[in-house]
């Protein structure tokens, strides 16, 4: 069943149902590629956001996409997707049934929930792309892309199918175009400038915890002097604190549901922020910072990041945070020597290009 909708290259992001069925466009018929990505409280939006920007770079290079939209992955393709993207409904619990009445020739996977044998009944007839964080779960797929820093293929090759392929390593971060672009400029800037102007706070889509209120109770009341962007979704728990401290500091500003994430990272001057993609946006463009580790399976990660001096790396969870975090900024902010240097160790690790390096290898399978 062909639910792709061949007329979304208008410039529209739509939503089809299991009964409509579409042509092929005329001519050279494009690649349909499908995506199956988890959302929700548990787990944020990122999923969702890096499938979306592997979207948007297929969708350059003349692919057709669509996202299977359970309710949580829905709110976020309508607020940050890019106009053609095609929407499915479903639920979470029937998304791999109705992800298989989808006729297009290749799936991509990024959810934690689903098993190989899912995948199993998804690659039937067409290719699977498996995005994963952590070697330890079987897949069945044809390629699988895993970003995280120090990740090697071999640590993959005993979850997959003899012949598959595997690409690792920061270089195959699905991050926005807009940073490989700015790039060069940003990064120019850094080298020339001293002074903490400027500080991104930037904890996620969903805000877990209000963790994002927290963090800036915390450098307003240490009188921090530099201005203050905090960046959250619609839904974030942390918006109306925000709004009400935004109100009594005039260095503190709020924005909600940021598109363009680019030119925010390239003004910031030291960033606090929390793993998975937006990692990489932060490395991407030589900005500085503390990640904090907000959930088990991001200190890992966090900790390598630190010891390859990319980042200072705080635990949320620890008795203290607060105190941490106000001496951490303060050090960092009267350390220039120390800010040049994790800003140089962060831009050899991420181009910015892994986005059009994995879409280009998805058409060419």
């Amino acid at each position: 069943m062909n639910l792709f909708n061949d007329d979304s290259a208008a410039g529209h992001m739509r939503q089809v149902s299991l009964n409509q069925i579409g042509p092929d466009r005329p001519m050279q018929r494009s690649r349909k590629i499908l995506f199956l990505a988890d959302a929700g409280l548990q787990v944020g939006g990122g999923h969702v956001m890096r499938c979306l920007t592997l979207a948007g770079v297929l969708q350059d290079l003349g692919a057709q996409c669509a996202f299977m939209a359970s309710p949580a992955v829905l709110g976020v393709v309508r607020a940050f997707a890019k106009p053609g993207i095609d929407l499915i409904p479903c639920t979470a619990e029937t998304m791999v049934e109705a992800a298989c009445e989808v006729s297009s020739d290749a799936v991509v996977v990024d959810h934690y929930g689903l098993q190989a044998s899912d995948e199993t009944q998804l690659r039937a007839g067409r290719l699977l792309i498996a995005l994963d964080d952590a070697p330890g779960r079987p897949h069945d797929c044809d390629l699988l892309v895993d970003s995280a820093i120090d990740r090697q293929p071999a640590d993959y090759e005993p979850w997959v199918p003899k012949g598959s392929q595997i690409w690792t390593g920061p270089n195959f971060a699905l991050i926005r175009p807009e940073f490989a672009a700015a790039r060069r400029k940003v990064l120019e800037r850094r080298d020339r400038d001293g002074d903490v102007r400027s500080i991104l706070v930037s904890l996620g889509l969903t805000d877990v915890g209000a963790i994002t209120a927290k963090v800036v109770e915390a450098l307003v009341s240490k009188g921090i002097e530099s201005r203050i962007l905090a960046v959250v979704g619609s839904a974030a728990p942390s918006l109306p604190r925000l709004r009400e401290l935004s109100g009594i500091h005039a260095n503190l500003r709020v924005e909600v549901d940021v598109k363009a994430m680019g030119p925010v990272v390239g003004e910031a001057d030291l960033a606090i922020g929390a793993g998975g993609s937006s990692t990489w946006e932060r490395c991407c463009l030589g900005l500085p910072g503390i990640t904090l580790v907000l959930a088990d399976n991001q200190a890992d990660m966090a900790a390598r990041l630190e010891t390859h001096g990319v980042t200072r790396t705080l635990d949320v969870r620890q008795v203290g945070f607060s105190n941490q975090l106000t001496d951490t900024v303060t050090r960092l902010i009267n350390d220039s020597a120390a800010r040049r240097s994790m800003s140089a160790k962060g831009s050899l690790i991420c181009d910015g290009m892994g986005a059009e390096r994995t879409a280009r290898k998805i058409l060419g399978l």
